[in-house]
């Protein structure tokens, strides 16, 4: 991790735990899993003769409390009404308070996780790959396995991001700007809240300093129960910062319904900034490790090339030339590191062309099948051919060493030598195949009874 510590860390509510995060991790924000402290409920107070109305007021003080004053005077008048303050549990959890109550870790961005169960665990990242029984050996061995597996899941979905598209569900503009900025998965996310403003009655309620200050409130559903809560959102317009006391943005990085019925009612639905679009739900973000092909050790050798190179170009480069002179040299690395790459025996770089032209060697390069061309028979056209052929390459290399002619003349002359003969050989082909057709035999001496000049001319 490069010496970063992580920005927040979720755990059972374990003393040890607790006690361990704090030493080696004293800035991360550590919070406990709230569905396993509901789980415990019916094991800590279940013996009370009013378990059920204790059960549900608590759900209402935990979920419902709109502020950390709200849940303070909430929580007192729970314990106070049921006479819980002999309870060491409820005791524990209130003085531990701000590590699990929502109110009190919603000003955190968790990317919207709520709890450690398993469905958002790192146990549902290798089911399937990893089981009670596996062995550390075999888990490393499952580990690169289990990444690409999730490469492949991934580019699935960024396959169907790029090329399917969503219907919005409203004519505002706003929705259209997600629509195209975000993953098909965070749209449809944002989806339900654009479809939840029907629910919402928006109000405005004062002016306070240079903040307006709005009412909202939403005819929710809970626990089968429907209720009215009310959301007080600001909104700064110079800087068009808005904030909901509800949180969403700020936990999970999504404009919750009520910004955006505050946005209806203030005319401005045809667009939001680009920092209410968070980079890690756009679909054109390309993570590191979907780049990995062969585990872990070249997922180390990638982050060590991409720092490097944000390094040189964050402190080297303080003009265009410098630029142009990082880009060439990329360029030519680039080049370098393909050539060696398993296709190099088949593909070459051709230097007299451009980098971006490649050259196909010829098929002798390559293996065929069936029987090799030199064991293959032939016929005896071919073979006065390649008589022929032989014959004046002989002739060829014997004028060339005997003259010793320049390097143009050597380059030309042989050249135009070696067309004519072959138009000649060429031609006899022909005159000996039509030769062929009329008598059945080919000889040395019907052929030489063709005139050269009608050869060439041919």
């Amino acid at each position: 991790m490069h010496g970063h510590a992580p920005n927040g860390i979720i755990t059972d509510d374990d003393k040890a735990m607790k006690n361990a995060i704090e030493v080696a991790f004293p800035k991360a924000r550590h919070r406990w899993c709230l569905w396993h402290i509901i789980q415990k409920i019916p094991e800590m107070l279940g013996r009370r003769s009013c378990y059920e109305s204790i059960k549900t007021l608590m759900h209402d003080v935990v979920y419902d409390s709109q502020s950390k004053s709200d849940f303070m005077e909430r929580w007192g008048n729970m314990i106070e009404h049921y006479k819980l303050h002999d309870n060491e549990w409820l005791k524990e959890l209130f003085d531990e308070r701000y590590r699990w109550v929502p109110v009190y870790v919603k000003d955190t961005f968790w990317a919207g996780l709520s709890t450690t169960q398993r469905k958002e665990s790192i146990y549902s990242f290798f089911d399937g790959y990893v089981s009670s029984n596996t062995t550390l050996k075999q888990f490393v061995e499952q580990y690169d396995d289990v990444l690409n597996d999730k490469i492949e899941k991934e580019s699935m979905t960024d396959f169907d991001s790029f090329n399917t598209t969503i219907a919005c569900v409203s004519h505002f503009g706003f929705e259209v700007q997600f629509q195209k900025a975000f993953t098909n998965a965070k749209f449809k996310e944002f989806q339900v809240e654009v479809s939840s403003m029907m629910y919402c009655n928006t109000s405005f309620e004062r002016l306070e300093d240079l903040n307006s200050i709005f009412s909202v409130t939403e005819n929710k559903k809970v626990n089968e129960k429907i209720k009215d809560m009310v959301f007080k959102v600001s909104f700064y317009e110079k800087d068009f910062k808005l904030q909901c006391t509800c949180r969403l943005f700020e936990f999970k990085g999504i404009l919750c319904r009520h910004i955006l019925c505050v946005l209806k009612l203030i005319g401005k639905t045809d667009s939001v900034p680009p920092y209410y679009i968070l980079s890690r739900w756009r679909k054109y973000v390309k993570r590191r490790y979907t780049l990995i092909k062969r585990g872990f050790e070249e997922l180390q050798r990638v982050n060590k090339a991409c720092d490097a190179f944000y390094e040189v170009a964050s402190t080297s480069i303080n003009s265009e030339e410098d630029l142009l002179k990082m880009m060439n040299w990329i360029k030519d690395l680039k080049n370098v590191l393909t050539c060696k790459g398993p296709s190099s025996r088949i593909i070459e770089e051709n230097s007299s062309i451009p980098n971006h032209v490649t050259r196909i060697l010829d098929s002798a390069v390559c293996q065929s099948n069936g029987c090799p061309p030199s064991k293959r028979k032939t016929s005896d056209i071919d073979q006065i051919l390649k008589k022929k052929l032989a014959r004046n390459k002989t002739q060829k290399n014997n004028q060339e060493n005997k003259k010793g002619q320049s390097q143009e003349e050597g380059l030309c002359t042989p050249i135009v030598q070696e067309v004519e003969e072959h138009i000649g050989d060429i031609s006899q082909v022909l005159y000996c195949t039509q030769t062929i057709s009329q008598n059945g035999s080919c000889s040395e001496p019907v052929l030489a009874q063709h005139n050269r000049n009608d050869q060439l001319s041919s």
